[in-house]
């Protein structure tokens, strides 16, 4: 009993986890149930007419009543704190996770950040393609390729979406306009 006192004690200690309560609360739960029938025991044996020594009988059936009712509440108590112990590790598992995701986030942020000169590189390229497809027109001949010939698949690709050369378009539009505006 003074094992399982003192393992019921650790349980409550700040750096329990909820594995190592559950496993002294199924302890606790066994002793309770010991505990239940030998109080039974203890109170048939107290009320039987034929005990001599009735005051034993009765002191024992106490402490055998105070023995269960106090493991019956320290089970009560560790479902208790097993219950806020797995809510804390799940919070702190999920804090955790997010810490990650949002370094990585970070991470990707500053990576893109990093992308902006050869963003502006194609945009440029885009808007001087735009430029070369109108004088080729201008002079007669209309059948400009959509995307130059030759380029990887990824390029290709990328200029076969009219929603990205767009946005390369408005990009190049904006930081052009603006950079030559600050140059004057």
């Amino acid at each position: 009993m003074i094992a399982l006192g003192q393992d019921i004690a650790a349980a409550f200690a700040d750096s329990a986890t909820s594995d190592e309560v559950a496993c002294v609360l199924a302890a606790v739960e066994e002793a309770a149930q010991v505990a239940k029938v030998a109080a039974e025991a203890a109170r048939l044996a107290a009320l039987n007419p034929l005990v001599a020594d009735v005051a034993a009988a009765k002191a024992a059936m106490d402490d055998a009543l105070f023995r269960r009712d106090r493991l019956n509440e320290a089970a009560r108590q560790l479902t208790e704190r097993e219950g806020m112990l797995r809510k804390l590790e799940a919070s702190n598992r999920r804090q955790a996770e997010l810490t990650r995701l949002l370094t990585e986030r970070a991470d990707l942020e500053r990576e893109l950040g990093e992308m902006s000169g050869a963003i502006m590189r194609i945009a440029n390229l885009v808007v001087r393609l735009d430029a070369s497809d109108r004088e080729i027109k201008a002079v007669g001949y209309h059948q400009v390729r959509p995307f130059p010939a030759g380029m990887p698949d990824v390029v290709g690709c990328l200029f076969a979406e009219v929603f990205a050369v767009d946005a390369f378009r408005n990009v190049a539009r904006k930081f052009v306009i603006e950079d030559r505006a600050d140059a004057a």
